[in-house]
């Protein structure tokens, strides 16, 4: 085998164990950072919520609702965390849009509840930024109208899901990194050592 071949043989064999583990990385759940959440009567929202990309499902979230609203969802007050793809906006009457469902009331208090509104079809493969276009809280505090309990409704002003470098994803571009750097290396320490035997 020539030294070509032998080095083409190495590069692809280093090529296919990174792509390996970026498909493995891509398929693992990842942790969305809610950045810059607000809604329009002025709370904060941050927390993260965790999607499976591969199913496109949320599986688990911990987001806090700050001042006036005062609401904190996290797993173990939520009784209710759905994902519905094309879900239809109420605003436009399209189907084009996901909504992450968080509940945690019960059948005698049902409420509160926080609805994260995304642009997107589906979350399946999703590993980049997403607007919260519309999104809506409804509080714990009740009011009555024909007798029954009515909770407005709150929209988020701003707001993004942004996901979080994968530890899984760093260690596999340092080593990258890494494979790549010896891997010139090796072949510049080779081409001296050829060049000092010629010389000789």
């Amino acid at each position: 085998m020539t030294k070509v071949s032998k080095s083409v043989l190495r590069a692809v064999t280093v090529l296919s164990v990174l792509l390996a583990l970026a498909c493995q990385a891509k398929a693992s759940p990842i942790v969305f950072d809610i950045v810059n959440g607000q809604l329009d009567d002025g709370a904060s929202v941050t927390g993260t919520i965790t999607i499976n990309t591969t199913t496109g499902i949320a599986t688990s979230a911990d987001v806090s609702v700050g001042s006036p609203d005062n609401q904190v969802f996290t797993s173990a007050n939520i009784t209710t965390l759905e994902t519905l793809n094309n879900y239809r906006d109420p605003y436009t009457n399209t189907y084009v849009d996901t909504l992450i469902y968080i509940h945690q009331g019960t059948l005698g208090n049902p409420y509160p509840d926080l609805g994260l509104l995304l642009p997107e079809t589906s979350l399946i493969g999703v590993t980049t930024q997403i607007p919260l276009v519309v999104g809506a809280i409804q509080g714990a505090s009740t009011f009555e109208i024909s007798g029954y309990p009515y909770v407005p409704e709150v929209f988020f002003s701003s707001g993004s899901l942004t996901p979080t470098p994968e530890p899984t994803t760093i260690t596999m571009l340092v080593s990258g990194f890494f494979a790549a750097g010896g891997f010139g290396l090796y072949r510049r320490r080779r081409g001296r050592a050829s060049g000092e035997v010629d010389a000789k």
